[in-house]
């Protein structure tokens, strides 16, 4: 009971990296074979010895704030929060105070846990009090399997900045049912040849499944793989969808306006009319005038008779 099979439960990730550090550190071993080879226990959950070490591993990564990098990096990858300071230690916390608690690192998500045993005496389980949810009714359907179909350009040639269009399909596990998913999650990474990953981005797929990538300016021209994953919070089954891309300089256009200005010009033509000489004629004319004389005589006044 307790022995350590790496990948064999599903315990909390600090439990793993403390594990880990104790066989890291030459305490315990994974298996049975190696244990021998090396002259070390088995590494059990159950046992004092191997309690202790992980107890004392989880301590000290709790007080560091110890989150290991292939955590991040899953985390990195897929563009899923799984872990950050505070959730560490919390996950820390929980893990140490069960231990001290019940004696033993069996710790996972069990419906009973275990919290005494003697070695060849007894074990003793009770119904773990965190096990209480009922079954989700999407657990009840037939998972559905995630496609992505990326529409290439010619040769896959694209601008840096340029836009590629894809669709998501869904298929229902089991059956030959498939058609376009709608609100479905798409991770899309660009990734070197040498496998670096150089840039994400993160789009949601449409009514009809379809979904707009930008290719990122950064990329310099050459060849890259373009990664795709598809999930929704009700089925993280990730099937990755590998495409190459060539990914060409950025094409600047020039437009040259040519403007033509039209000038009227008006020219005034002035005619100068030759300049007729001058004559001058005197006319002599020789006028006649008659006067008129008229004499007014007035008689002479008689006087009165006296």
């Amino acid at each position: 009971l307790g022995y350590a099979e790496p990948g064999g439960g599903m315990m909390p990730w600090v439990l793993y990296v403390a594990m880990a550090q104790v066989v890291a550190h030459g305490e315990a071993a994974w298996s049975s074979a190696m244990a021998t080879s090396e002259e070390v226990d088995w590494l059990n959950l159950v046992s004092p010895t191997d309690v202790g070490h992980i107890l004392s591993f989880l301590e000290q990564d709790n007080a560091t704030g110890y989150i290991p990098e292939g955590l991040l990096e899953v985390q990195q990858l897929s563009g899923v929060p799984l872990v950050n300071a505070t959730f560490a230690d919390e996950a820390y916390t929980d893990a140490i105070n069960y231990i001290n608690a019940y004696g033993n690192a069996v710790i996972g998500e069990r419906p009973f846990m275990l919290v005494a045993y003697q070695p060849g005496q007894y074990a003793k389980l009770v119904r773990n009090p965190y096990f209480n949810v009922s079954i989700p009714s999407v657990l009840a359907l037939s998972p559905v399997i995630y496609s992505i179909h990326l529409n290439l350009p010619l040769l896959g040639m694209v601008p840096a900045g340029g836009t590629l269009t894809g669709t998501v399909y869904g298929t229902v596990d089991g059956t030959n049912q498939t058609a376009p998913q709608s609100g479905v999650f798409v991770i899309a990474q660009f990734v070197s040849p040498e496998g670096a990953l150089l840039a994400q981005e993160n789009v949601t797929s449409g009514t009809d499944g379809s979904f707009t990538l930008t290719v990122p300016k950064s990329l310099t021209p050459g060849s890259y793989y373009v990664v795709l994953y598809a999930y929704t919070p009700d089925n993280i089954l990730l099937y990755p969808s590998k495409y190459t891309i060539t990914v060409t300089p950025v094409t600047t256009t020039t437009t040259t306006t040519t403007t033509t200005t039209s000038t009227t010009t008006t020219t005034t033509t002035t005619t100068s009319l030759p300049t007729v000489p001058t004559v001058s004629v005197t006319s002599s004319i020789t006028t006649t005038t008659t006067t008129t004389t008229t004499t007014t005589t007035t008689p002479p006044q008689q006087l009165p008779h006296r």
